[in-house]
């Protein structure tokens, strides 16, 4: 059995210990950003303003838990592993490649989602339909494109090209 303060195995333990953190928080990420948006389309379909609004409220409550924990530490345990590892390097198409992607996600999933949601709130709690089918609108365009950058990062992560 492998221990940490075991010098003949503090690499692999180390590598294998930020390998199971950066996948682990990657899971919790692009699954609850697809379940997140899976649970949206449903709630939005019906049109209940009051429905939609608590939906954003336990969404919001829920982001707190998921999107402020997973995707830091998904991207600090990625990072770690690249320094980590001799195999792996900033210079790499599919390293440099995911980050930039991260900091698309960032603008989409974080900033454009979120101001999507503080506008389908303000207009369930008005009343402001137009508002709300704008704000839905909004929110299923920047949350997709969210996920489907998500997967352009996973898909970079397992062929890793130019390797």
């Amino acid at each position: 059995m492998c221990r940490l303060s075991d010098p003949r195995h503090s690499f692999t333990t180390m590598y294998e210990l930020l390998v199971f953190v950066h996948i682990l928080s990657a899971v919790v990420w692009v699954g609850g950003g697809v379940f997140v948006q899976v649970q949206a389309r449903q709630t939005f379909r019906n049109g209940d303003q009051a429905a939609i609004g608590k939906y954003i409220d336990s969404l919001e409550e829920v982001s707190k838990v998921i999107f402020n924990v997973a995707p830091p530490l998904t991207l600090l345990a990625g990072i770690g592993l690249v320094v980590w590892s001799p195999a792996w390097g900033f210079s790499q198409f599919w390293v440099y490649g995911a980050l930039a992607l991260v900091a698309l996600s960032i603008v989409f999933g974080a900033v454009l989602s979120g101001k999507a949601m503080g506008t389908i709130r303000d207009a369930a709690g008005s009343g402001d339909g137009r508002s709300l089918a704008t704000g839905i609108s909004n929110l299923a365009r920047f949350s997709t494109i969210d996920i489907l950058v998500l997967l352009a990062i996973l898909a970079l992560m397992v062929f890793k090209p130019g390797v």
